[in-house]
């Protein structure tokens, strides 16, 4: 393969590159379509040498038609392959060309792919393009087409224990849908054979990476966290209250509109962000109605939102509201700071912090055996190594900014308290030693297996939890709490938002304890009429019964009466001893 200039009668170069390449065993020269441009480097014998650097034009050019030639001779192999055969049907059929996808261009071209609904948010396409530059990055080969499954099921177990269930189901969906929609018709999807195992009973626990369900709110939790918001922002009581009272994810609160509040009659309709499901919430609560008139009094504006504040904060900032609800949620349920665990070089408990240097061997292999990811273990015995030292906090972030790691005092607060928990050893002589609402905020996550990213347990989507289970556990049917939250499946429901505590399965049982007493029967008046009494005798009940027959009834009973005395007649009679 080789790049050729060709002139023309007047002596110039003509206007496009040539390439000489092999084809089926016999070499070929095709023209180009790159045109040629620039001026070659020229040798004192007066020709040109492609060897050498011509002048920039000419590099570019040059570049550019290597590349070319490079993609037609790839080309030319592919079409020697058995299927294209199989390819010249599909072409002639269709009347479409096949094409063939580069895995460096996955990325490029399943963000170009058209959508007919809603639009992917760039949040998540950005998700996608680190997924699919991981995965080409890991895969041994140019295009899709040549990715087999042994190579689609080492990508998925090289994330295994670094990744959450539920994250490594999202990448096979979406590397799956991928080469669906990019493989050439007939090519077979390395991610769509695979063979699911027995489906396992019960969660997968935290530490092997399952999911943590979001703990929801009992009503006198729901008061306090109310009464905490009103106390700390108006604005932040308005979207506590509406999460909490209509199901609705933040994200739909913060840009809910006025058109979809009807007051009047006691109404919310929105189309969720999310899913493009439409609900409709019944305005049932007079604190979410106090919300709605409150909002609409302080209306100056002409903005079409209820909340602008928070629609203009989620739009510029998402992380921003995230934060204001975690310390919403520390604020009402900070627990009481517990003593912290502190060990002399020795290891045995004593009052007040340990001094790292005595006991560094000791937190530095906790650190290396706690299964981080290189980088980040690296970085946190770098911390431990320099603050044993006596360095300060912003001394350790300028050093290791130094030295490429570019992260602020914050994280390297982070990564102390990270070492404290993995050993077991309480260091860190942060501040006056208060709690802060960071660190209470910390304490609302739970650690996970090592690598994965701690989950949080308290935060705006537990107000979704909550309208569920109290809504079910009060006795609303399904459906009814479905068309406020938009669900089908009552699987979903279930498995993610319906995760009762023991208050609210006692006050559940509560409202059925009658149920399950024995109540007194209740006997009709015609029957209460024939119970023996103290002073009735036996005929008088016969006759109050006989009283309540017909004629006919009464004959039958005559029948069987004058029967039973012709018989009593024939039994011999029982004698009496003695």
């Amino acid at each position: 393969m080789a790049l050729e200039i060709r002139y023309g009668r007047d002596g110039k170069p003509i206007e496009v590159w040539y390439g000489r390449m092999k084809i089926d065993g016999k070499m070929e020269v095709k023209a180009l379509k790159t045109p040629f441009d620039g001026i070659p480097y020229i040798k004192p014998n007066g020709r040109v040498s492609l060897r050498e650097k011509g002048d920039t034009k000419f590099e570019v050019s040059k570049n550019l038609a290597e590349k070319e030639l490079g993609d037609m001779l790839r080309d030319s192999r592919i079409k020697g392959r058995a299927e294209h055969l199989t390819e010249r049907l599909i072409e002639a059929k269709t009347g479409k060309t096949v094409e063939y996808t580069r895995l460096e261009d996955l990325a490029a071209r399943w963000r170009a792919i058209p959508r007919e609904e809603s639009q992917p948010s760039e949040n998540y396409l950005k998700w996608c393009d680190s997924v699919f530059r991981r995965f080409s990055e890991s895969a041994k080969c140019e295009f899709l087409y040549q990715v087999d499954e042994e190579q689609a099921a080492g990508f998925i177990n090289s994330l295994k224990g670094s990744r959450t269930k539920k994250t490594l189901k999202d990448i096979k969906s979406l590397l799956r849908s991928a080469f669906n929609a990019l493989l050439p018709v007939g090519s077979k999807n390395p991610f769509g054979a695979a063979i699911k195992g027995k489906r396992k009973r019960g969660q997968v626990a935290p530490e092997e990476g399952g999911t943590i369900g979001r703990r929801p709110l009992t009503p006198e939790e729901l008061d306090k966290l109310l009464e905490t918001a009103k106390r700390m922002d108006h604005t932040l009581y308005g979207l506590a209250c509406c999460a909490a009272l209509t199901s609705l994810r933040i994200g739909d609160v913060c840009n809910l509109k006025w058109k979809s509040v009807d007051t009047k009659n006691g109404w919310v309709r929105v189309t969720t962000r999310k899913t493009g499901e439409p609900v409709e919430i019944p305005i049932f609560d007079d604190r979410l109605k106090g919300v709605f008139e409150s909002a609409l009094a302080e209306k100056k504006d002409r903005s079409e939102f209820v909340f602008p504040a928070a629609e203009q904060m989620y739009e510029d900032n998402p992380t921003g509201i995230t934060y204001r609800g975690k310390k919403l949620f520390a604020a009402a349920f900070a627990e009481t700071e517990e003593k912290p665990i502190d060990v002399d070089k020795n290891g045995n408990v004593k009052g007040g912090k340990a001094d790292l240097a005595d006991i560094l061997p000791r937190v530095l292999a906790s650190v290396s055996l706690a299964g981080f990811a290189p980088g980040k273990r690296d970085r946190i015995m770098d911390t431990l190594n320099r603050y044993a030292n006596g360095e300060t906090l912003r001394q350790i972030a300028d050093g290791q900014r130094d030295v490429g790691l570019r992260h602020g005092n914050g994280r390297v607060s982070d990564d102390m308290k990270e070492a404290e928990d993995i050993s077991g050893y309480s260091f860190f002589k942060e501040g006056s030693g208060k709690a802060t609402i960071r660190d209470h905020i910390k304490k609302m996550r739970k650690r996970r297996g090592a690598g994965m990213n701690s989950a949080s347990l308290l935060g705006w989507h537990n107000l979704r939890g909550t309208f569920v289970t109290i809504a079910l556990s009060s006795g609303v049917p399904f459906e009814d709490v479905a068309a406020c939250t938009g669900h089908t499946f009552a699987k979903t429901m279930r498995d993610h938002y319906y995760k009762p505590t023991r208050e609210h399965t006692k006050k559940a049982m509560l409202r059925v304890k009658d149920a399950f007493s024995i109540a007194p029967k209740q006997i009709p008046a015609k029957e209460v009429a024939l119970l023996p009494d103290a002073k009735t005798t036996r005929f008088e009940m016969v006759a109050n019964a006989v009283g309540g027959l017909s004629e006919e009834e009464k004959q039958q009973i005559a029948k069987m009466l004058s029967a039973n005395k012709s018989n009593s007649k024939a039994l011999p009679t029982k004698r009496k001893k003695g």
